[in-house]
């Protein structure tokens, strides 16, 4: 039976096989996909944490300044880390 056709026609278990296949990875794309656009409530809370960040750096950069001039140094002239 070497030379007969095999039949994928819509009930063969390959053809089965591949709709549910497809049907459960669509499944698990639609469910575990993130968005594309972001959340109104994720975007402010980000918003939140970059503007709390500058205002650290700031507030770091200013204690360094003030450091560097209680010690009568210039800033340009500290070390790089």
């Amino acid at each position: 039976m070497s030379g007969h056709a095999i039949n994928d026609g819509p009930y063969e278990p390959a053809t089965l096989f591949r709709v549910m296949q497809a049907a459960v990875g669509n499944g698990l794309k639609d469910r575990y996909e993130p968005p594309q656009k972001m959340s109104h409530q994720l975007l402010v809370l980000m918003m939140q944490m970059n503007d709390r960040a500058r205002r650290e750096r700031a507030q770091a950069e200013q204690a360094e300044k003030k450091a560097c001039h209680a010690n009568g140094k210039r800033r340009d002239a500290l070390p790089d880390a």
